[in-house]
């Protein structure tokens, strides 16, 4: 299980995204905040994506996006991943995207233990 604050990460900003493994891994949820540990605290007790556990378990990836593009960001990655879990802070049609290359570089379970590396999941249409 991931430890977010022995990774650093308490009080520390960005987006975030979460994915199921299992046979056919899909994009969990996407969101911001200016605390990833607290967040990532506060994910791991939400029953709308702790559903999705039983999949092929819970990873996240984060990326540490300055505060001003984080909307931006967020914007994008919910428009090309298209989470099953809608994320309570995702900006609406007035926010412009800003284009980054998605997530995956690391990844850790937020609920249970695990030693496999899942694959990437792909956008759903």
């Amino acid at each position: 299980m991931l430890d977010a604050e022995k990774a650093g990460l308490a009080g520390i900003g960005g987006i975030y995204a979460i994915w199921h493994g299992g046979l056919r891994p899909e994009w969990v949820s996407i969101g911001k905040s200016d605390d990833l540990a607290a967040a990532f605290r506060d994910l791991a007790g939400n029953e709308d994506i702790r559903n999705y556990n039983i999949r092929g378990g819970l990873f996240v990836s984060w990326a540490l996006i300055r505060q001003d593009y984080r909307d931006g960001v967020l914007r994008f990655l919910n428009d090309s991943m298209n989470p099953l879990v809608p994320g309570p802070d995702a900006p609406g049609e007035d926010v412009t995207p800003i284009p980054v290359i998605g997530p995956l570089t690391e990844y850790k379970a937020i609920v249970g233990e695990t030693d496999k590396d899942p694959a990437a999941p792909t956008p759903r249409a």
